[in-house]
């Protein structure tokens, strides 16, 4: 069988489909390979985002379960007066209503941060007097910490006897250094 002119356009649309198949059978494949290593790209990004995800989710949820903590740390520092502004006017009113004779000097305040949302304030207070015993010096210190806000750090006392005191009479002279700590919130 002999292929003439009259054939060629017969045989130019199998011809064709031919060459059609073979560009198509080369291309395809790196195609499809571009494809998958971009489908790949796509599967390592969605796997990175769902990891970020979940580990928001834990904090989230870690961050809750710490809150109830957190709140009922700070509502019972707040009871205990620690939470706001050391009063120098309270302490005043409070080591009056003692009854006893004593002396007092305020220092300074001075503020310490110590986190994001609190600055630490310390106001230092010295009291001097006299006094019957010790433990009437440990019941004013106990009286006048838990009725002024704060807490209160007793850095020390010092404590001498009263020549020729008698009976009744104070028979020591103190001296005591105490720091009330508050805790004031940041804006």
């Amino acid at each position: 069988m002999k292929i003439g002119k009259k054939d060629l356009p017969r045989l130019f649309m199998p011809a064709a489909l031919v060459v059609l198949s073979l560009v198509f059978a080369f291309f395809l494949p790196a195609a499809a390979n571009r494809f998958r290593e971009r489908m790949a790209r796509e599967k390592t990004g969605s796997e990175e985002a769902l990891a970020t995800a979940r580990d928001k989710v834990e904090e989230g949820i870690r961050d809750r379960q710490n809150l109830g903590i957190y709140q009922a740390a700070y509502r019972n520092l707040e009871h205990q007066g620690v939470i706001g502004n050391f009063s120098r006017m309270e302490l005043v009113e409070n080591l009056g209503k003692s009854g006893m004779d004593m002396q007092y000097s305020i220092l300074p305040q001075f503020s310490v941060p110590v986190a994001e949302f609190f600055r630490m304030k310390v106001d230092r207070v010295e009291i001097r007097g006299q006094v019957l015993h010790e433990e009437k010096l440990i019941d004013l210190l106990k009286q006048i910490g838990a009725a002024t806000h704060g807490l209160p750090l007793v850095e020390g006392c010092s404590l001498s006897r009263i020549e020729g005191a008698s009976g009744g009479e104070p028979r020591l002279q103190a001296s005591c250094a105490v720091s009330w700590i508050t805790l004031e919130p940041l804006k």
